[in-house]
């Protein structure tokens, strides 16, 4: 809505809503890798239908076979929060960009620059 409409004053507060979104972001983080690797690695998820896998990592007994699938489950769950919260500061970058050549145009000082009189207002 606030990039739609280019003003200031609803760019801001997407802003705002951003760095809410990114501080959730932040909580899931830390929360969720260890929830998820303990479900897998506790038993509460079956990986009986995966006997392969066991071949494939080496592992001896079932204990074993579920706490390197936890491991990796984990892991990979830490690897795709993370990715999330870069995501998250990307878009809390484009959105200040934005705000900052709003506030540009709506107070007239993007217009003094002759190297900008050819961009096109989105």
């Amino acid at each position: 809505m606030g990039s739609n409409k280019d003003r200031a004053r609803l760019l801001n507060i997407t802003m705002y809503i951003s760095l809410i979104h990114l501080t959730f972001d932040f909580g899931t983080i830390l929360v969720s890798p260890v929830y998820f690797a303990s479900q897998i690695a506790s038993g509460y998820e079956s990986n009986d239908s995966q006997p392969i896998l066991g071949m494939i990592l080496n592992v001896k007994s079932r204990e074993e076979d579920r706490f390197v699938l936890g491991l990796i489950f984990g892991y990979s769950v830490e690897i795709m929060s993370t990715i999330s919260v870069f995501l998250g500061i990307l878009q809390f970058c484009l959105i200040n960009r934005c705000f900052v050549y709003a506030t540009m145009v709506e107070q007239g000082r993007f217009k003094k620059f002759k190297v900008y009189d050819n961009v096109v207002r989105f």
